[in-house]
This record gives structure tokens, C-alpha cells and sequence, in this order.
């Protein structure tokens, strides 16, 4: 029977874990930079890491030890620094100042809120720096909108208070009496009329003078008939 033949063992893959090894050794061995918390988690599992390094056994192990300590290392907390903490105290005095405008402006629930939490993180043994930074920014913005000039608001406008003209439903409703329009003769048109009044007139005096003229010939031949009449006797 021949040697058995052994199967070589798997290359594993430790780039990624012997670089955060690397990097994160001098957060390791400065824990006076972050919260007493975070760090000593940071810690534990930092040395949890440099063994599975040492001892892995397949590559599953190695990438698991690689997320959970980038995990841990994104959770450690930096402590403020004095600058910080000093540009905090002094905001929080102009903030404190401005308490009569806040109330006036009916912001008073958020500026007490706001100024409770930057106390509170004054007070605490351990100040981090995250919550330290966000606390001056609102700080900061309230103070700009505690500043800010009142705008003037319009005036709201008046109701109409004129009384509201209801009819009579005993007077029933009435039909409405136009007038007639009355329009006005152009200069044309009154030169016209006077024409025609005229020519009326002119032709009403021919009539009348030609009914004379023919009564007066009837008169006549009337006259010549009875002379005739009586020569014939």
C-alpha cells in the first residue's frame, strides 16, 4: 500500500487583521484619551484578536475578528479637551443671559431642555467629546435665533362690518323698472329732422294753396255757366 497522501493546509488571509492589529495599537495603550467604558472594551477584544491572529483556524475566524474589531475601534469615545469644555461654559453663560427673550418667544420648553443637558454634561466625570461638540452647536444656533430682530407681523385685516341687507319675504320680490335710454341726437341727424319738419310744412301750404286755386276756377266756370244761361233767354 502506498503513503497516504496529505492534504496541504489552507492559505488564510491575515492582511486585514495584522493592519488593524497595527493601527489600533496606540489607541490600545492610550486609554486616557477616551471614556473609561469604550475602551476597555476596545481593549478586550484588541488582545482577543492579536490570539486569533496567532491561532487561526480557517478564514471565516480571521474575518470575523477583522469586523468586530473595526466595530469596537468605531465605538471608542475621545474625551473634550480643555478648549472645548471652556468655549462650552462660556456659551452656555451668553445662552443663560438670553432666558427673558426666550420665554417672550415661547421657546422656553427647548431652551430648558437644551441648557439642563449642557450642565449635566459640565457636571459628569467623563465629557465626551461628540456630545460636547453637539451640545455648543445648538447652543450656538438658539443664541443666533434668541438675536434675531422681531420681524414685523402684518396686520390682520378688518372684517367687513357693513350690515347685511336681507329682503322682506313679505314684500315678495319686485320686477325691476328699466328706464328708457335716452340717446342723444348727433347734429346730423337733428339737421335732418328739421329738414323733414320743414319740407311738411312747405308741403301742407302747397296743398292748401292749390285747393284755393282750384276752388276759386271752379267759382268761375260756375259764373260763365249762369251767364251763358241767362243770354240764352
Amino acid at each position: 500500500m502506498g503513503a497516504l497522501e496529505t492534504k496541504p493546509e489552507p492559505t488564510l488571509d491575515t492582511t486585514l487583521l495584522e493592519l488593524l492589529l497595527e493601527t489600533g495599537m496606540e489607541a490600545r495603550e492610550n486609554p486616557d484619551k477616551y471614556t473609561s467604558a469604550s475602551h476597555a472594551a476596545f481593549a478586550e477584544y484588541y488582545d482577543k484578536a492579536k490570539g486569533i491572529l496567532d491561532n487561526a483556524e480557517s478564514q471565516e475566524e480571521i474575518d470575523t475578528a477583522v469586523s468586530t474589531l473595526h466595530q469596537y475601534w468605531l465605538n471608542l469615545c475621545l474625551l473634550a479637551d480643555e478648549e472645548l469644555i471652556s468655549s462650552l461654559m462660556d456659551t452656555l453663560s451668553v445662552l443663560e443671559e438670553l432666558e427673558p427673550r426666550a420665554l417672550k418667544l415661547g421657546m422656553a420648553e427647548p431652551f430648558r431642555l437644551l441648557v439642563t443637558d449642557a450642565k449635566a454634561w459640565l457636571e459628569a466625570d467623563e465629557k465626551e467629546q461628540t456630545t460636547g461638540l453637539n451640545l455648543l452647536t445648538a447652543m450656538e444656533g438658539m443664541i443666533e435665533d434668541l438675536e434675531k430682530p422681531a420681524e414685523d407681523k402684518p396686520e390682520p385685516e378688518k372684517p367687513d362690518t357693513k350690515p347685511e341687507v336681507k329682503p322682506d319675504p313679505e314684500e315678495g320680490t319686485k320686477p325691476e323698472i328699466k328706464e328708457p335710454v335716452v340717446v342723444p341726437e348727433t347734429e346730423k341727424a337733428a339737421e335732418k329732422k328739421t329738414n323733414s319738419t320743414t319740407k311738411s310744412v312747405k308741403t301742407a301750404a302747397s296743398l292748401q294753396a292749390d285747393l284755393l286755386l282750384g276752388l276759386a276756377a271752379a267759382g268761375l266756370a260756375g259764373l260763365g255757366l249762369l251767364k251763358a244761361r241767362k243770354n240764352r233767354k
